[in-house]
């Protein structure tokens, strides 16, 4: 297989992909704003009734400079982002970035972490900003994504670009582009292919809005790559695999090709690329993939392609009011010394 990637463009690692973001919720500075505001102009008009002017003045002046000393503080909206190499907290007035490979270790302390530094300092995030059932959430990804970058080193992925492609003995697999946008359309409209897929026939107005929300997604360098196979020449259907889990590092993948290919071998050299892929420019440590039962094409095309068996949900999804049987297949891509200390 050979990757192909413009030389304008050429990155291929996730350094400056936002992996995971825990914000401040947009409307609590405002709220909070809006309470003070309310809060001085009752002050006010209760001062106003009670005491001469000059005292007023006196008053209202207190009251001004107290509202514009906060107001930074209000107004902002505070952030904590996740990268590959670092993690940085931010907000309108102050930027903290934090690289990994500087941290010893991370403990959870009160409502934030307290970080040991390699160099011997000690230094605290405060998480004060975040909804209480964001706690729990942020300080333990963050701490298990530390704990990954020590076993694994940084997250790395290929940044999806215009012109980045695939290839194999028969076929070309290049990322989607708003050409593809009526092949999109025919693969979700195909009354054939949704007997076998998850989601039913949709409308094209709602699959041209899928198609481009996941356009966008796959450009914000987010772990997604939505291919377009051909053969020769000819758009014969759509493979994708995407990163689930930026800790465990663990991915998934499909495909979906147009009826008229089936039984030909494309499902599983397409496939077959996509696992190479990450064999080759990802440091992914499992691929995972799942289909129904009675999808016989589709289960021998994963085996076919290397995935291995894992087990099977008889209560998997719910179509044409039943329940239908999936299996689920996954292959290990974690180094052999990782696996073995896991065992």
């Amino acid at each position: 297989m050979k990757l192909c990637h413009r030389e304008d463009n050429p990155s291929l690692d996730a350094s400056y992909a936002v992996l995971s973001c825990a914000a401040e919720e947009p409307h609590r500075p405002f709220e909070r704003v809006a309470l003070l505001a309310a809060a001085i102009t009752v002050m006010l008009a209760f001062v106003n009734w009670q005491l001469p002017n000059q005292a007023f003045l006196v008053t209202l002046a207190l009251a001004v400079g107290i509202a514009s000393t906060l107001g930074s503080r209000l107004f902002r909206r505070q952030m904590l982002i996740v990268r590959a190499h670092d993690f940085i907290l931010l907000d309108c007035k102050s930027y903290q970035r934090t690289a990994w490979d500087a941290i010893s270790s991370i403990k959870s302390v009160g409502l934030g972490m307290e970080l040991q530094m390699k160099d011997g300092e000690r230094r605290t995030i405060e998480l004060d900003f975040l909804q209480s059932h964001q706690y729990f959430t942020t300080v333990s990804s963050v701490i298990r994504f530390h704990e990954a970058f020590t076993v694994l080193g940084p997250l790395k992925y290929p940044a999806a670009t215009a012109g980045f492609s695939l290839s194999t003995a028969n076929l070309n697999l290049r990322l989607v582009d708003i050409s593809d946008r009526d092949q999109f359309v025919s693969l979700k409209s195909s009354s054939v292919l949704a007997a076998f897929q998850l989601n039913p026939v949709i409308s094209r107005e709602l699959a041209l809005d899928a198609f481009d929300q996941r356009l966008e997604s796959m450009h914000s360098n987010c772990g997604t790559w939505e291919f377009a196979i051909e053969k020769d020449g000819q758009r014969v259907g759509q493979t994708a695999i995407a990163l689930t889990d930026y800790i465990l590092r663990h991915a998934t993948m499909g495909i979906e090709l147009q009826p008229s290919f089936w039984n030909q071998g494309i499902g599983t050299e397409a496939l077959s690329a996509l696992i190479e892929f990450a064999r080759q420019y990802t440091n992914f440590t499992k691929i995972e993939a799942a289909c129904f039962s009675e999808n016989m094409a589709c289960n021998k095309a994963l085996v076919k392609a290397g995935m291995l068996p894992t087990g099977t949900t008889e209560e998997f999804w719910i179509k044409n009011g039943s329940w239908i049987a999936g299996n689920h297949f996954a292959l290990s891509l974690a180094p052999d010394d990782l696996t073995k200390s896991v065992e």
